[in-house]
């Protein structure tokens, strides 16, 4: 199946990753990005800065089936197998949201890092490896706000991907991969099926 469950933890740590400066005090701490779509605790205003990820649409690329013969299965019959394959376009958003209104800590800050770092060769190679490729971002939307009274710098990232996948083979299909025909055939009975189907010996003219 499409494998969202592997793909959003690489694409979380990656995320986390990129976003932090080395001499940034978060970065040695407990620093964790976190889906808005999955079960988490809420974040105290203490906390400097929070980046959220969300998979906001997945479009189909191209879809199809491939089929697949293993001549030793069931004892040497053969037997086929059939998976389908293709390929996912989906947009990650990033939402950052930073309490310290400092300028090397604004929420477009961590932002602009992701933005710039996603395209190292390191950070390609890793995704590419888990089958999953960049290949465009957007703009850097500022939307800050306020939360239980306190000045909030927010901002959002897409990030656009492709994902490819293999589903779950289909099995005992019952493929015929070759038929020997015979010039007499038989019926289940042991007597034999006139003519047609079955060929005569007298030469054709």
């Amino acid at each position: 199946m499409i494998p969202w469950g592997n793909a959003a933890q690489l694409l979380k740590t990656t995320i986390q990753s990129l976003a932090l400066e080395s001499a940034d005090p978060l970065y040695a701490a407990d620093f964790q990005a976190v889906y808005a779509d999955q079960a988490r605790e809420g974040v105290h205003p203490g906390v400097q800065c929070e980046l959220v990820l969300e998979i906001t649409s997945s479009t189909d690329v191209m879809t199809g089936e491939r089929r697949v013969f293993d001549p030793a299965a069931n004892g040497g019959q053969g037997d086929l197998s059939s998976a389908m394959h293709g390929m996912r376009e989906f947009t990650l958003n990033v939402q950052a949201k930073s309490y310290d209104l400092t300028y090397s800590a604004w929420a477009i800050a961590y932002l602009e890092r992701i933005r710039t770092r996603i395209w190292r060769s390191s950070t390609l190679e890793a995704l590419i490896a888990a089958d999953i490729a960049p290949f465009d971002t957007g703009p850097i939307n500022k939307v800050d706000g306020k939360v239980d009274g306190h000045a909030l710098s927010v901002a959002n990232l897409d990030i656009r991907m492709r994902l490819s996948f293999s589903d779950t083979p289909q099995i005992g299909l019952g493929w015929i991969e070759k038929i020997e025909l015979t010039s007499h055939i038989k019926k289940p009975d042991g007597t034999e099926y006139p003519v047609p189907p079955n060929v005569t010996a007298l030469p054709i003219p």
